[in-house]
């Protein structure tokens, strides 16, 4: 309900992957592995110096093309970002179009050593991004639950209503800000116009 989309682009050579799963047998699913687990898998990746890079869409860019556009840009992003030259890439996800070469694997984190890793890099960095967001709006707890739609935080959003930080084109978040704060947050800097006449269409 909150934050950027990141994603992450992994080079692994064979033997790699088979160290890694000799080493860190626990590689999962980001969303299954643990805060501590997922340090240990970054750690990996920095020692043995794996390449890596981050991708990333803004909320802007949620609000104003939609959160498929936005994972599909950051996608592309951290390949560029990369920039290290491949045949195929595996991309976790489906009805994706991207403008390299790749092939999607449906629930790819759960079946590829390489999208795991990718998937784990991916949710470390959010996370520590969204700790740092959580000092800046800390009504929110973004330390804890990273903008998720917790209970927690859909209460915070109904108490002090939404932030610019927030994808305001989400339901429950479209209606929950009003116009006027709205229009003050354009007229701050805070949203763009664009963004501000996209909420306006999606509330109806």
């Amino acid at each position: 309900m909150a934050g950027p989309v990141c994603s992450c682009c992994v080079f692994l050579e064979k033997e790699e992957e088979d160290l890694l799963l000799s080493e860190l047998p626990f590689l999962d699913d980001s969303k299954k592995t643990s805060r501590e687990k997922r340090k240990r898998i970054v750690r990996w990746t920095l020692d043995h110096r794996i390449p890596f890079a981050i991708g990333m869409a803004d909320v802007e860019e949620i609000d104003c093309e939609n959160i498929l556009r936005a994972t599909e840009k950051s996608m592309e992003r951290a390949v560029a970002k990369l920039g290290l030259p491949f045949s195929l890439a595996l991309v976790d996800g489906a009805h994706l179009r991207l403008n390299f070469p790749h092939r999607l694997v449906p629930k790819g984190d759960a079946v590829s050593v390489r999208i795991a890793l990718a998937s784990n890099l991916a949710k470390h960095y959010r996370d520590s991004l969204m700790e740092s967001y959580d000092t800046q709006y800390p009504r929110y707890g973004f330390a804890e639950h990273k903008g998720y739609g917790t209970l927690k935080h859909r209460k915070a959003i109904r108490e002090y209503g939404a932030s610019p930080f927030h994808r305001l084109t989400f339901a429950p978040l479209c209606r929950e800000t009003d116009l006027a704060t709205l229009s003050a947050w354009v007229a701050g800097g805070e949203i763009s116009s664009h963004r501000y006449e996209i909420i306006l269409k999606k509330r109806g």
